[in-house]
């Protein structure tokens, strides 16, 4: 698998060149002035021209896309962002839809970040509205928060 933070170049370098590499995308929120604000390769590379080529890449390989999405508490665990996935999710083309999965990170906090980690009410309300609106979803294991 590769991660990307949304690298146009790479992701199509990868369609034609490595078809058969799982891809996850580094989603963190679906609304695009909050990602510029979260993730400054928004600027260069805005969400709605990484999500064209994504559908490309899904298109050409029939291989499922990874959203990956870090809970925050405060700042993007709302309803608003889940059903702003949901509506993501659905309006990627019809045949590929499916492959497009979410997979719900927990935040481990470090000393002079501004971001807490969300509730385990909060992260299970937010995932049961993605999984309750019909998107694949998973949640990977929180591994080192005592660190």
């Amino acid at each position: 698998s590769v991660s990307t933070v949304g690298v146009i170049p790479g992701i199509e370098r990868m369609t034609s060149e490595f078809p058969n590499v799982n891809l996850a995308f580094s989603l963190h929120t679906p609304f695009h002035d909050q990602r510029s604000a979260l993730m400054p390769a928004n600027k260069t590379y805005p969400l709605p021209e990484v999500l064209k080529v994504l559908d490309k890449h899904v298109e050409h390989t029939r291989r499922k896309i990874f959203l990956s999405y870090l809970i925050l508490e405060g700042e993007n665990d709302s309803e608003e962002h889940a059903k702003g996935i949901l509506d993501l999710v659905a309006q990627r083309p019809a045949a590929v839809r499916h492959l497009f999965h979410v997979n719900l990170l927990r935040f481990n906090p470090a000393l002079g970040l501004p971001f807490s980690r969300a509730s385990e009410n909060r992260f299970q309300r937010f995932l049961h509205g993605l999984t309750t609106g019909g998107v694949s979803v998973s949640t990977r294991q929180s591994f080192g928060v005592d660190i």
